[in-house]
């Protein structure tokens, strides 16, 4: 499958696409180089959120891929969006091969950080995922407090204190039947998303379910 969009096919004609995991130039139908596709282990995963929805990922936060992660949240490597999305896809398609989402939706990040960073990754992974499921990409929730970043606190509750309430929806779910998908880069303590979902239910959605690249509790 091509890479989504038509600038980035553009694009790659004048700067090569990169395998995110080792930095080797690669087709622009390519995910990953051929030594990484050996090396690095498809490392499904599902786990609860809250209530029955589910995070599914495609690989665990080590080695290779915790350190493309890092590159495409912090050094600007923004077109890794795409190769990871279409792993994430792969693994949607394991968990729930017969559902078709209504929308993705990407966990927002707060303005100043999103505007130091240049591009907020969750929604480069919606973006993506949206093209290769043929569905909507729709920022539904917007953070309204700027908390510590996530990694940076290790005790569980205070990760659910940190996120407590930091979100609000933009507007309310006008149909009990959508099928949401919300969509990050790492699940870790699954406060964040956990926090989404509860917000997202408030406002009236029913069916969520989420995914992200990778899941850092073995």
């Amino acid at each position: 499958m091509r890479r989504g969009s038509f600038f980035d096919r553009i694009f790659s004609l004048v700067y090569p696409d990169t395998c995110p995991y080792c930095g080797r130039i690669i087709g622009n139908i390519d995910v990953k180089c051929r030594d990484c596709e050996k090396s690095i282990k498809y490392s499904f995963s599902v786990r609860e959120i809250s209530d029955g929805v589910v995070c599914v990922s495609p690989f665990q936060y080590n080695g290779k891929v915790r350190d493309a992660i890092r590159h495409f949240k912090f050094e600007g490597c923004k077109r890794y969006a795409w190769n990871f999305a279409f792993e994430m896809a792969k693994a949607i398609d394991l968990k729930f091969p017969l559902e078709k989402f209504s929308a993705v939706m990407p966990v927002p990040i707060y303005k100043s950080r999103k505007k130091d960073r240049g591009y907020n990754q969750a929604g480069s992974l919606a973006d993506e995922l949206g093209n290769i499921l043929n569905i909507p990409s729709i920022e539904i929730l917007e953070k309204i407090k700027n908390t510590a970043p996530q990694y940076t606190i290790k005790d569980y509750k205070e990760r659910i204190n940190n996120v407590q309430g930091v979100y609000k929806a933009n507007y309310l779910c006008e149909d009990s039947q959508e099928r949401l998908l919300v969509c990050d880069d790492i699940v870790t303590s699954g406060a964040t998303l956990k926090e989404c979902v509860r917000t997202l239910k408030s406002v009236g959605f029913k069916n969520i379910s989420c995914v992200t690249i990778s899941n850092a509790k073995s």
